[in-house]
């Protein structure tokens, strides 16, 4: 069998050895072998799957595998059991690797055919990266800025190359020096204008780049973000271009079709036109901000002179030729020198474990971070003045007594970017450890000084006493091996976890009332049946919801409930995400003498018509909506349907279903899931004989049904249930899907049909690959995302509302009776 190798776009690969044909074995102590061309790049194989027929307990294979994986020459390990595939493999060497199948027969007496029809390996590995330009590879490569910038704002972007039609280029960003990205997006205006970025941290950008068409050549020589920046590589330089490299053309007249810079009647080597608005010497006017070899890139070099051509200098005093007494490189660099010098003789070695904010405890009110990660520990000096330490003797400030209040250290900025990189700084909430003083203490506060010509080469930074805090996680393994042998048993929580532990548990789980204000319903039918019911998603788990709406007490297409909040503009850059519970209704009813129209009722009807809620214009064909018909989930959204699949639903079950449109991934999914229970199946006979069986009994359910029993109902068994993990019931995934926008006037309605239905949402971004644990969020806690919330609530609390009228009413006849009863 030939195998096919492909690497997909998130850095992931599949080698499949597919039949036809099969191989086939038909010998005593038969071997097959299986080889791959050598190849680079794989970084790990996690998983191994093969189909193999006609083995039993007497005739069946033994796999092994043996691989290469060394820096030169081919040296083969010993053949292992093939469950030691997945491990690691380093990326910079070739890789060999061999299958073997070994046949192994106790009885040779027959010698039955065995086949191996389908072998496939999975993993991961390394996207090339550069910030060069290249020819694209076939399965594409990473574009890497190398430099790092505050991005303020975006509004497009620019993409200089050959064939660039060609390209499939995608975009991310990180905010934390690569711990976490955003999700992977198509690279287009209306995406990198609306991404939402925190202005305050650094900013690195990163594009993905594959080509639709492997038989034609296309290159990348840049890809510009517009809008606001400042490059801190680049001492805060304020530029509106945010380039892969730095905005200098280096050597490309290919890109305008000339072969040497005007004058010189040479290949040029480095143009900077800073400065320079146009230029006549070859007879033609250039605007240097946009033709040329620069193709519109600015330039952070000025004072070059390239044959007849000067370009310009913003330095008045430097073109004049007179001294420039605030030129203070040379005195700034003597100054770093000994600083630095200074710092090795005298410096002390420390432990400096670096915090990060966490993404999810921002307070946009209060413009703090709430949540830390430490992501980091390296050994760094750093300077005490005079050596001197704090002692233990009792602090009296203005807020208590303390042990210690506080005492300053010095880091230079050169020791701290060389650990930790150019963006980061010593931060409050980082922690540092003295191993000679065993001493662990907190950054209060950290500040550049600029003593010296206003230059800044050292942090001061202010420490206080180190105090574990509860908002703080410990993401990286060296530091947590560092940090919890030092500081177990000195806590409050570890000393009386325990019983804290127990007063949680004392308040744990109180449920609340919704709120008196109606958020979100702005009419509901009198006549729609609001059952109370609590749903949970195991016997003692997580409970769903509290109530839901009987649809089946209303005539079908009759409005039950109508929503104050309208969902009515949907641009290509917006995305949207929908979750909703819903029951199908069966007509069986055990005080009721069974008809032909209860057994037909079990089975979903395939010409019904069932719909979940509706946003949807129908004379515009605009909006969206969401409906089951024909063994169908159906999202239909402007003038399009997508559909899932569900031929095996029936009767009596809650499903919970969740949609996403990402516009930006230009994807729509949609899962369908239930909880994790088995059903008993009421059964009955035209005599009404009645039985009852497991829905997983599968003779049973034969037995009964060869005897004349047709199914009528099915009833949820929760009392074994020990896991509570949702069952995926089906799933699809559209790629590549049309851009969907609307600009509608619509009320979001929920129209009635024979369905129970509950916690309906509507939420402004797609919901991630979490979907499970968002559907049994009975109170929505990702609340800065949501549109729409419904639970279905039957009535509302007003305990803590006065009734003026009522109090009113009772006063004036307390004093009728005292006039009267004087």
């Amino acid at each position: 069998m030939q195998y096919i190798f492909t690497k997909k776009f998130d850095g992931t690969f599949t080698m499949s050895w597919i039949s036809p044909p099969e191989e086939v074995s038909t010998q005593y102590r038969d071997v097959k072998t299986f080889s791959i061309t050598p190849t680079n790049s794989i970084t790990s194989i996690t998983n191994f799957t093969d189909i193999v027929r006609g083995e039993t307990d007497k005739h069946y294979f033994k796999k092994y595998f043996s691989y290469s994986n060394i820096r030169s020459g081919i040296s083969y390990s010993e053949p292992a059991a093939i469950t030691g595939i997945t491990q690691e493999y380093c990326a910079l060497d070739m890789l060999y690797l061999n299958l073997s199948y070994f046949r192994i027969d106790t009885d040779t007496i027959t010698l039955p055919t065995l086949t191996i029809n389908t072998i496939v390996i999975e993993g991961t590995y390394d996207i090339t990266e550069t910030d060069e330009i290249i020819n694209v590879p076939d399965d594409g490569y990473i574009f890497t800025p190398k430099d790092i910038y505050k991005v303020f704002k975006l509004t497009g972007f620019e993409l200089y190359g050959i064939n660039i039609n060609n390209l499939i280029i995608k975009y991310r960003f990180t905010q934390d020096s690569g711990r976490l990205y955003t999700p992977w997006e198509i690279l287009t205006t209306e995406n990198i204008s609306t991404i939402k970025l925190n202005p305050v941290r650094f900013a690195q950008v990163q594009y993905s780049v594959t080509k639709i068409d492997n038989n034609i050549t296309s290159k990348v020589y840049d890809i510009i973000l517009l809008g606001d920046f400042q490059n801190i590589n680049n001492n805060y330089l304020k530029t509106n271009r945010y380039g892969v490299r730095e905005d200098c053309a280096n050597s490309y007249p290919q890109w305008s079709g000339a072969t040497s810079a005007p004058g010189t009647g040479t290949s040029n080597s480095l143009v900077c036109l800073s400065g320079k608005t146009s230029y006549m010497g070859d007879g033609k006017a250039y605007n240097y901000n946009k033709d040329w070899t620069t193709q519109g890139l600015s330039c952070y070099l000025t004072g070059n002179v390239i044959g007849n051509l000067t370009t310009q200098s913003n330095d008045s005093t430097t073109s004049a030729g007179n001294f420039n007494p605030y030129s203070s490189d040379k005195i700034g660099q003597w100054y770093n020198f000994l600083a630095g010098s200074t710092n090795k003789i005298l410096g002390w070695t420390i432990d400096y474990h670096l915090t990060d904010p966490d993404g999810n405890g921002i307070d946009r009110y209060l413009h703090e971070y709430q949540l830390f990660n430490i992501i980091d520990v390296q050994k760094i000096k750093i300077i005490v003045p005079e050596n001197t330490f704090p002692d233990n003797q009792v602090q009296i400030n203005e807020y208590m007594l303390d042990m210690m209040d506080t005492f300053n250290i010095i880091i230079l900025k050169d020791e701290f970017h060389k650990a930790f990189g150019i963006e980061k700084r010593p931060a409050q909430k980082d922690i540092i450890f003295f191993c000679a003083q065993n001493r662990f203490y907190r950054v209060r506060h950290s500040q550049v000084k600029r003593d010296i010509m206003n230059m800044g080469i050292y942090y001061s930074v202010v420490l206080e006493k180190y105090e574990k805090l509860a908002n703080e996680q410990n993401l990286s393994a060296a530091s947590k091996a560092l940090i919890e042998p030092l500081t177990a048993n000195n806590t409050l929580d570890a000393l009386f976890g325990f019983e804290n532990h127990q007063e949680e548990n004392k308040i744990a789980n109180k449920q609340f009332k919704p709120e008196t204000h109606e958020v979100y319903r702005a009419n509901i039918n009198p006549k729609l049946s609001i059952i109370k019911k609590d749903i949970f998603n195991s016997l003692k788990g997580i409970k769903i919801a509290d109530n839901y709406y009987n649809l089946t007490s209303l005539s079908a297409g009759t409005s039950a409930v109508t929503y104050s909040l309208q969902d009515s503009i949907l641009n290509v850059s917006d995305n949207r995400a929908f979750n909703v519970w819903f029951n199908f209704n069966n007509k069986f009813n055990e005080n009721k003498i069974i008809d032909e129209s209860v057994y037909q009722s079990y089975y979903i009807n395939n010409n019904s018509y069932f719909e979940f809620f509706n946003n949807y214009d129908s004379d515009l064909q605009q909006g969206y909506k969401v409906s089951y018909s024909n063994q169908q989930i159906v999202l239909t959204i402007n003038n399009l349907n997508y559909s899932l699949n569900v031929t095996g639903i029936t009767t009596n079950i809650w499903y919970g279903l969740t949609v996403n449109i990402d516009n930006r991934q230009r994807v729509i999914s949609l899962n369908l899931y239930k909880r994790n229970y088995n059903y008993n199946i009421n059964m009955f006979t035209d005599s009404y004989q009645s039985a009852s069986v497991d829905s997983n009994d599968i003779t049973g359910i034969t037995y009964y049904t060869s005897r004349g029993y047709r199914p009528v109902k099915n009833t949820e068994i929760n009392s074994t249930l020990t896991n509570t993990d949702l069952i995926s019931v089906a799933a699809i995934d559209y790629s590549n899907v049309s851009l969907n926008k609307f600009n509608i006037n619509k009320i979001i309605t929920i129209f009635a049909s024979d369905i129970k239905l509950t916690n309906l949402r509507i939420f402004n971004d797609v919901i991630p690959n979490n979907h499970k644990s968002i559907l049994i969020q009975r109170i929505v806690q990702d609340a800065n995302y949501l549109i729409l919330a419904d639970n279905a609530t039957k009535q509302l609390y007003t305990a803590n509302i006065k009734n003026t009228r009522w109090e009113w009413n009772i006063l004036k006849h307390l004093k009728h009776y005292k006039k009267n009863h004087k």
